[in-house]
C-alpha cells in the first residue's frame, strides 16, 4: 500500500472515530429528553429508541475498525459485570418466567453494557469527558424544566392543571424524574475541574443547583436519601484519596457548596438549611473517616 493510500485510510479512520464520539455524545443528550406523548410508558420508546443507536454507534465503531484493520477494546471490570448480569437473567429461562420477557430484559441489560464499553472506548481525554458530562448535564436541566413547567400548568403533564402529580418530564413519573436527576448531580459536578473557562464552570453551576433542586423538589424519599447516601460517599472518598480542592479551584468548590444549600433553602425553607449544615457536619466525618483509614491501614 501506498503511502498517500496509508494517509487516506488513516483520514478516513480519524474522521469515523471523531463521528463515533459526536454521535456518542448527541446519545448522551438525546435519549433522556426522547419520548413520544401518545405513548402511555415512555420507558418502551426510551428503550427502542436505545437499541437502534448503540446499534448504529457500534456500526460506525465497526466500519472505523475495518479501515484501520484492527480493533482495539477495553474491556475493562465492566465488561466481566456485563457477562455476570447476563448469566444471572438468561437463568430465569429456567423458571416460570415468560421465555420473550427474559429475552427482553437480558437485551436491555445487554445493551447498557454496550453503552459502558463504549464510553470506556470512546472517551479518552479531559475534553471528550467534559462535553459527554456536559452533554448529560444539558439532557437533565431540560428535563427538570420540562418537570417544572408540568407543576406550574404550562405544558400538558400527568394530570390536567398542574401540580406534583402533572409532574413527569420525559421520564414518565416524579419518581424517575428525580431519580435520573440524582444519578447526573455527582458526576456533572466533575465539570467544575474539567471546564476550564469561567463562563462555562458558572453556567455548571447554575444547571447543577436546577437539577438538584428539582431532584428535591419532586418529594421522593428514596431520591433524597440516594443522594444523601452519594454524597456521603463522595466525602469518604475524597478524605481516602485526599481529594481536597486547591488553588483556583477551591472558590468554585466553594461555590458549588453555595448553591447546594441554596437549592435545599428554596425546596424545603429553614429546615433544609438547617439539614443542609447538619448533612455537611455529616460529610466532614465521612471525609475525616476516609483520611484515618488511609492512614492506618484500619481496614487491613
Amino acid at each position: 500500500m501506498s503511502k498517500r493510500s496509508r494517509r487516506q485510510r488513516g483520514e478516513l479512520a480519524d474522521g469515523l472515530r471523531t463521528l463515533r464520539f459526536l454521535l456518542f455524545v448527541a446519545f448522551l443528550f438525546s435519549m433522556p429528553l426522547f419520548f413520544l406523548p401518545g405513548n402511555t410508558e415512555y420507558g418502551y420508546t426510551k428503550s427502542i429508541y436505545t437499541l437502534c443507536f448503540v446499534a448504529l454507534l457500534y456500526i460506525v465503531w465497526g466500519g472505523e475498525a475495518l479501515v484501520r484493520r484492527r480493533w482495539e477494546l477495553d474491556l475493562t471490570w465492566g465488561g466481566f459485570l456485563l457477562a455476570a448480569f447476563l448469566l444471572v437473567s438468561l437463568l430465569s429461562l429456567l423458571g416460570d418466567t415468560p421465555p420473550g420477557v427474559v429475552i427482553q430484559s437480558a437485551a436491555l441489560v445487554l445493551a447498557f453494557g454496550l453503552i459502558g464499553i463504549l464510553a470506556a472506548n470512546t472517551l479518552v481525554g479531559e475534553r471528550e469527558i467534559g462535553l459527554a458530562l456536559a452533554a448529560l448535564l444539558a439532557a437533565g436541566v431540560g428535563n427538570a424544566l420540562f418537570g417544572l413547567l408540568q407543576y406550574l400548568g404550562v405544558v400538558v403533564g400527568g394530570a390536567p392543571g398542574g401540580g406534583m402529580n402533572a409532574v413527569i418530564a420525559t421520564m414518565g413519573n416524579r419518581n424517575f424524574l428525580g431519580g435520573f436527576l440524582a444519578y447526573i448531580f455527582f458526576p456533572c459536578s466533575a465539570l467544575l475541574v474539567l471546564v476550564r473557562r469561567r463562563w462555562g464552570r458558572a453556567a455548571a453551576l447554575v444547571g447543577l443547583g436546577f437539577v438538584l433542586a428539582i431532584a428535591l423538589f419532586v418529594r421522593q424519599a428514596g431520591v433524597r436519601l440516594g443522594l444523601a447516601a452519594a454524597g456521603l460517599f463522595v466525602c469518604f472518598a475524597a478524605g481516602y484519596w485526599h481529594l481536597l480542592p486547591r488553588g483556583r479551584d477551591l472558590p468554585w468548590w466553594g461555590a458549588w457548596l453555595g448553591v447546594a444549600f441554596a437549592a435545599a433553602g428554596a425546596v424545603a425553607g429553614p429546615a433544609g438549611l438547617l439539614g443542609g449544615f447538619i448533612y455537611a457536619a455529616a460529610g466532614a466525618l465521612m471525609y475525616g473517616g476516609g483520611r484515618i483509614l488511609r492512614r492506618f491501614r484500619l481496614a487491613w
